[in-house]
C-alpha cells in the first residue's frame, strides 16, 4: 500500500527485506548456452538476411504470418522483421529463437 511509485528495490528495503543471495531485482537471469529451452547461436541462418521473406509463427492465432528481415544485427544477435501485412508493425527476436522452435521461421517451400 502507498508503494506504487516506489521501485522494487527500494520497497524491499522499505519492508525490511532485502533480496535474496545472487538474486536480482533489475533484470532477470540470463540463460546458459545449453541450460535454457534453446541454445544461444552466434550466426543467424543463411536465409536470414535483409529484405528476405519469411514466417512469423504466432502462437495465439495458431497461424503463419509473412514478415520481411528489415535488420539483422551480429553484435546483439537479433533480427528485426515488418509484418508484410501491416509494415508498422514489428518484433525482435534473438538468433536463438530462429528456426523450427522459434516464431522466425524460414519461408514456406514452393509447390
Amino acid at each position: 500500500q502507498g508503494l506504487s511509485h516506489v521501485g522494487v528495490s527500494e520497497a524491499l528495503s522499505l519492508r525490511g527485506a532485502a533480496p535474496a543471495a545472487g538474486a536480482s531485482v533489475a533484470a532477470p537471469p540470463r540463460l546458459q548456452a545449453g541450460g535454457g529451452a534453446m541454445a544461444a547461436q552466434d550466426s543467424p541462418p543463411s536465409w536470414i538476411r535483409v529484405g528476405s521473406k519469411c514466417r512469423w509463427w504466432s502462437e495465439s492465432q495458431k497461424t503463419h504470418h509473412s514478415v520481411l528481415v528489415t535488420s539483422v544485427d551480429p553484435v546483439k544477435r537479433r533480427v528485426v522483421v515488418h509484418f508484410e501485412s501491416d509494415h508498422r508493425v514489428w518484433k525482435t527476436v534473438s538468433f536463438s529463437h530462429i528456426g523450427a522452435a522459434g516464431p522466425l521461421r524460414p519461408p514456406a517451400a514452393d509447390g
